[in-house]
């Protein structure tokens, strides 16, 4: 019986963090003549202009399911700035576009943040970002309005991203694949 109340505690962990982790998703429809095949061009040849080396973001590449996914990284410089120094590092994600006739579905997620360390002190990491305003865990050293003001910050930073990311993302869905991108 242990074992079960183990599992079911581990599980509704994990389902309560999927649900409160920070996402970006819509589902887009376009002319319902595109088809899947063109919409993968597109998703293709927009990640090889959106990510200087592609081929280091893309982890699924399948053209017959139609979905591309990979993750990347956004430089996190803190603009809290008292003790933020070891804030400063990367913050990565996991990016996917998912094609069908007609429509598409992007997904933004699993933001996880990583400090660096100082000469003095060690690396300062906010794990995986979540969409509440505050931090959401124990603070760090104890300082909660310290941790919240650069939570806050990485949230902003993330948002500052990932928006125009979005935007040319809609953008060249809604152009035809360049010849020389139909691989």
């Amino acid at each position: 019986m242990k074992r079960a109340v183990i599992v079911l505690f581990i599980f509704l962990s994990f389902a309560s963090i999927a649900q409160d982790k920070l996402i970006y998703t819509e589902v887009v429809k376009v002319d319902s003549s595109i088809k899947k095949e063109e919409l993968f061009s597109r998703a293709r040849s927009w990640f090889n202009s959106s990510f200087n080396k592609s081929q280091n973001v893309l982890n699924i590449q399948d053209k017959e399911s139609g979905e591309l996914s990979g993750t990347a990284i956004i430089r996190y410089v803190p603009n809290v700035y008292v003790g933020s120094s070891v804030t400063t590092g990367k913050i990565s994600y996991v990016i996917s576009v998912k094609v069908k006739d007609g429509r598409y579905k992007y997904q933004v997620t699993d933001f996880i943040h990583y400090g660096s360390p100082s000469s003095i002190e060690r690396a300062c990491n906010f794990d995986l970002i979540m969409k509440t305003d505050t931090f959401p865990r124990d603070p760090y050293n104890g300082q909660k309005r310290w941790c919240d003001k650069v939570w806050a910050d990485i949230r902003k930073q993330i948002d500052s991203s990932i928006q125009p990311l979005i935007f040319s993302l809609k953008t060249n869905m809604g152009r035809p694949a360049k010849e020389d991108d139909n691989w």
